[in-house]
């Protein structure tokens, strides 16, 4: 609106305006006519901030009904204005045009509020009318099926009516609506579904696709609303409940009726006894895998139908409902009843477990199971049979601690050459192989035998494992051998693949027993030669059976545990056990030996004392190897025997040789005395070889002694005992070398007879030069020697 002067009237109504025109008249050097011309600005000035006022006003009365928040800022900005000029004084009494404006402002003022009161009551009765037509709304979705869009409004609903003032019975109406909507949404799954009176398998009530359609917006608007985890589980509920349970009782019924079983409620909530539970391990029950069969396609039908193969749905279902209530379910009706306790009952569960195992596998395809964790059933016969097969093995553990660490550990038995091993292993029913547990290699393509014979061909120069003769062990490794066949015969004879995985096992931790328990208590009573060699044949007697078990309990254990399947490790541990101890006796026993050997090693004083002396030591090892051969002969097998007696023999012989061929000087004297002493242990009838073999042959003789003490050794032929004590011929020929001429040396040695005992160029050269004075014949055969 413009003035009286044309100019636009200032926006601005309050007290800074007139501040801003006073401020601006300079007061200094006040005339008659500048103060005259101030007053009339000032009257000016002052009918424009009336005019400008009253425009206002009508402004706002203009744009109360549509702009509330204008009608309050003109309101404020009017009685603002107004105050600010009364304080002034710039309002006078007597101008009645400027009066009846303020009081005009002050009536519209009382209006604008009166106005806003009933606007904002107003607006919450909108507001409830809205909140009511958006719940009508919610009602209409339900009733429609659209439980998705529903679950949103409601949701909507309940966030805006605590916003709404006057909203109260509103809001409460809201939240029945939820709690009414969750119970529905929780408990609607089931009552989708309707199951066959025959098999119990659930299916969506015709028609299908539009109860599928409704069951999916159910899922939906259970995620909205926060209760999926509790409808799941209420579906789970009823499918265990229902299904699970059903199918399993009307198998076990039909079992019951076919083996005319009573049936009755056992306390773990089962429709069978443990008896009748058990009689689906029996082969008839276990043939017959109905019940797996129609739980397998009721998980599916779940999977298909409630939960429209939706992968997310599927597994959470399964992992932390349906999987654990079914297969609890399940273990508790069929499997814990027939859980083993003794050996007799574990192929049968074996069997039930089986057919467990591979449900809960289709399960785990279906997506109701994570293939990375083990499954319930799967752990439960996993831990049953392991507690049975654990048992058992301790078991056999038990039994032979007991025979290791009694009075038979000390005494002997003779055991052939041939070990008691079934000759053909029975035919049993072809069973699925198992992991490799004690396997070599896994080479599935090569036969059992030949794989076997492969295995013990890569034992190096090892004891022979075939027929070795009679040898003596202690009852206590007897017993061993008979619990390590037992073992692997009874797990052929079962057919499960986990009890012969067992009893392999039991077989190491047999022979591992024989090493850790040790009836010799002393270091010293360890290397007595009886003691020793019954510890090496214990060793060796459990070591060829080692060996050996595979082939005994062929094909059957290899195709139970695995084709190359062999005992080569534990073998191989004990026979170095027995080596060691066999070691540590010879070791002892050749010191003691070479202690009296020592004596024939100085030919001082053969001419007196000292044909006694070497004659003595002669004597005493004729002696002692007698008391070794009446021990070690009646224990150890003949090839053990022969390999530690020329061991002796060799080492005894061979110092004694190379003692004379160590002389420097060997007088004639001594040269007919040595030969004389020496032959007492070189002699054909009177010998150590004579001796040895001599002492074998009485002792083999039946007599009633023999038979009572039980050693009957193997005869020992002395052309045997003389191949192996290759020594005994050496020191024979250094002796025949001392009485015959130089010449006849040369000769021995050009034809090859001195090489073919061991003996040397060099030694044969000392010997001559020894022997013989430094002459032309000497001289010639040592020339000859050495040219040859």
């Amino acid at each position: 609106m413009a003035n009286q002067h044309g100019g636009e009237v200032p926006s601005t109504t309050d007290s800074g305006v007139l501040d801003t025109l006073l401020a601006s008249i300079n007061t200094e050097g006040l005339t008659a006519s500048s103060l005259e011309q101030s007053l009339s600005a000032i009257s000016m000035r002052r009918d424009e901030v009336m005019r400008a006022l009253l425009s206002k006003t009508n402004a706002a009365c203009k744009n109360t009904a549509t702009d509330a928040a204008a009608t309050l800022a003109a309101e404020a900005g009017c009685a603002a204005a107004l105050s600010s000029l009364q304080d002034r004084g710039l309002v006078p009494e007597g101008d009645d045009l400027l009066a009846q404006t303020v009081a005009t402002a002050a009536q519209h003022t009382d209006v604008v509020a009166q106005l806003q009161n009933t606007l904002a009551s107003i607006s919450e009765v909108g507001a409830i009318a809205g909140l009511q037509q958006r719940l009508s709304h919610y009602d209409t979705l339900v009733s429609q099926g659209a439980f998705c869009d529903a679950a949103g409004v409601l949701l909507q609903l309940q966030q805006d009516v605590s916003t709404v003032a006057g909203a109260e019975s509103t809001g409460t109406a809201v939240e029945e609506r939820m709690q009414l909507f969750k119970e529905y949404v929780i408990s609607a799954p089931p009552q989708y579904l309707v199951l066959d009176p025959a098999s119990h398998i659930p299916a969506l009530i015709p028609p299908t696709q539009q109860t599928g359609a409704a069951l999916a917006q159910v899922w939906q608007a259970a995620a909205a609303l926060g209760v999926l985890p509790n409808s799941l589980q209420n579906l789970s509920t009823f499918i265990v409940d229902n299904c699970v349970k059903a199918i399993i009782r009307d198998e076990l019924l039909a079992i019951a009726s076919a083996n005319n079983a009573t049936v009755m409620e056992s306390p773990a909530n089962s429709i069978a006894s443990s008896a009748l539970s058990a009689a689906t391990t029996t082969r008839a029950g276990a043939a017959r895998a109905g019940a797996e069969r129609t739980l397998y396609r009721c998980f599916k039908s779940v999977c298909e139908s409630a939960l429209g193969s939706n992968a997310g749905l599927i597994r959470q279902l399964g992992m932390e409902y349906l999987w654990p209530g079914a297969s609890g379910a399940y273990i508790a009706a069929k499997l814990r009843p027939a859980k083993p306790v003794e050996d007799s009952e574990l192929a049968g569960f074996m069997r039930a477990g089986s057919l467990a195992i591979k449900l809960e596998e289709k399960a785990v395809k279906l997506g109701l199971w994570s293939a990375k964790i083990e499954g319930p059933i799967a752990k439960f016969v996993r831990q049953a049979v392991g507690r049975v097969l654990a048992d058992k093995r301790v078991k056999y553990a038990t039994a032979a601690r007991d025979l290791l660490t009694s009075s038979a550990a000390k005494e002997t038995t003779i055991v052939s050459g041939i070990l008691p091993l079934p000759a053909k292993a029975p035919s049993f029913g072809s069973a699925s192989a198992s992991r490799a547990l004690f396997a070599s290699s896994d080479n599935r393509g090569t036969t059992t035998s030949t794989t076997v014979a492969a295995a013990v061909a890569e034992l190096h120069g090892e004891p022979p494992i075939g027929d070795v003769g009679p040898y003596a062990v202690s009852r206590a490794a007897a017993g061993l051998v008979s619990l390590m066949l037992d073992a692997l015969g009874e797990a052929c004879r079962s057919g499960s693949a986990a009890l012969a995985q067992a009893m392999c096992g039991a077989v190491v931790d047999l022979a591992s027993l024989l090493l850790a328990l040790d009836p010799s208590t002393t270091d010293q009573e360890r290397v007595l030669p009886y003691i020793a060699a019954l510890r090496y044949n214990d060793c060796l007697h459990v070591y060829r059976t080692l060996c050996l078990l595979p082939q005994a309990h062929a094909p059957r254990l290899q195709s139970l545990v695995h084709p190359a399947v062999n005992f080569i490790a534990p073998a191989r541990r004990v026979r170095d056990f027995g080596d060691a101890a066999m070691q540590s006796m010879v070791s002892r026993q050749r010191s003691d030996l070479l202690d009296i050997a020592s004596e024939l090693r100085n030919w001082k004083d053969l001419d007196g004392p000292g044909v006694i002396r070497c004659n003595k030591a002669t004597r005493q090892l004729l002696a002692a190897f007698q008391r070794l051969t009446s021990v070690l002969h009646g224990v150890l097998p003949k090839y053990m025997f022969i390999n530690v007696a020329s061991e002796l023999v060799n080492a005894v012989c061979g110092v004694i040789a190379d003692a004379i061929l160590e002389m420097g000087d060997i007088s004639e004297d001594e040269s007919k005395q040595i030969p004389n002493i020496i032959g007492l242990l070189t002699a054909p009838d009177t010998g150590i070889i004579a001796t040895i073999a001599f002492m074998s042959s009485s002792m083999t003789r039946e007599s009633e002694s023999v038979e009572k003490s039980g050693l009957h050794g193997a005869k020992i032929e002395q052309n045997e005992l003389a191949m192996a004590c290759s020594q005994v011929a050496r020191l024979k020929e250094v002796c025949e070398l001392l009485d015959i001429p130089s010449r006849e040396i040369a000769l021995r040695w050009r034809s090859g007879r001195l090489a073919a005992v061991g003996l040397t160029k060099e030694q044969v050269v000392a010997m001559v030069r020894a022997l013989f004075e430094d002459n032309e014949f000497s001289r010639a055969s040592v020339n000859a020697i050495l040219q040859s």
